[in-house]
């Protein structure tokens, strides 16, 4: 008799996102900052992945302070809305913002974020691999 063994499945959570952003503006070189946004205060991620749990009101970041560019996870349980003002604020002070949300979620962020100077991505699992699509305009 054969048993098919099932890993269990890979979660698209915001930390991994995030995870899979570091690493790929690291690949070309580029040193990041990991920022988490809890309440009304931004701070620096713990490299303890124990610290980098993802909670219904933390919103995570990607800086690459040399090209003054920040890409926000915007996951499953992000309220757009909510979260334009921050976007916002970002693009007030003069970062490039880039907005990065499950395919799932592309067609809301796109209503949701119209008339914003920013670039959408949408965001899915492959081979337990996070990818990305081109950048869109909302």
């Amino acid at each position: 008799m054969t048993s098919v063994v099932r890993e269990p499945a890979v979660e698209l959570s915001a930390d991994r996102i995030a995870e899979a952003c570091a690493a790929a503006w690291q690949r070309l070189g580029e040193s990041v900052q990991r920022l988490r946004l809890t309440g009304d205060q931004w701070s620096a991620e713990d490299e303890d992945p124990a610290d980098l749990a993802h909670d219904a009101g933390t919103l995570h970041a990607v800086l690459v302070p040399a090209l003054r560019r920040v890409e926000l996870v915007l996951d499953e349980q992000a309220p757009f809305a909510a979260v334009r003002h921050d976007l916002s604020r970002w693009l007030e002070s003069g970062w490039e913002v880039s907005a990065l949300t499950p395919l799932d979620r592309l067609g809301e962020a796109h209503t949701t974020l119209r008339g914003l100077a920013l670039v959408l991505q949408g965001c899915w699992l492959r081979d337990s691999q996070v990818r990305f699509t081109s950048g869109e305009t909302p």
